[in-house]
């Protein structure tokens, strides 16, 4: 138990360190249509518009309605998409802590950090490419225990949300 608190312990640690120097993205001014796009969909979604029949998109759905239900608790403004930007990059992060985690709790580490710089230059607009890539680790990570059925549920369930 204490090797596994430890490991928790080191994984909050260099998420939150890795994260930190996002925040300042929340401030910065985003691209005028990746943007628009990431708060006008949802808003549509929201007003009973369903995409690709009411409203042209070139994304999935679910970014969309993801996006529309954090609207609906945060209110409709650019803070709220970029919580969700964020919640999306500590979700790879952490993914990528859980699966490598098994062979070394450094490597994990590092590995976070390297994938951390690698973030931060997209800076934290709620990309649908960002969110189907949580998807897919997490998808990973779950299809590694074979033997567990609500690990083989998720693992299908999130598979096909990277699409």
């Amino acid at each position: 138990m204490p090797d596994l608190r430890r490991k928790i312990l080191v994984a909050f640690l260099v998420i939150g360190a890795v994260v930190l120097p996002l925040w300042p993205s929340f401030e910065r001014e985003g691209l005028p249509m990746d943007e628009g796009a990431l708060l006008v969909y949802p808003e549509l979604i929201a007003k009973g518009e369903v995409p690709y029949r009411d409203f042209e998109t070139f994304y999935g759905p679910a970014n969309s309605w993801i996006l529309s239900s954090a609207y609906a608790v945060g209110g409709l403004n650019i803070f709220s998409e970029r919580a969700v930007g964020l919640l999306y990059r500590v979700l790879i992060l952490s993914a990528i802590f859980a699966l490598i985690q098994k062979r070394s709790t450094t490597l994990a580490a590092g590995c976070v950090v390297v994938a951390g710089l690698l973030l931060i230059p997209s800076g934290l607009p709620a990309y649908a490419w960002i969110g189907a890539v949580a998807c897919a680790l997490w998808s990973l990570w779950f299809s590694l225990e074979t033997e567990s059925a609500p690990h083989a549920f998720f693992a299908g369930a999130l598979g096909p949300a990277v699409l």
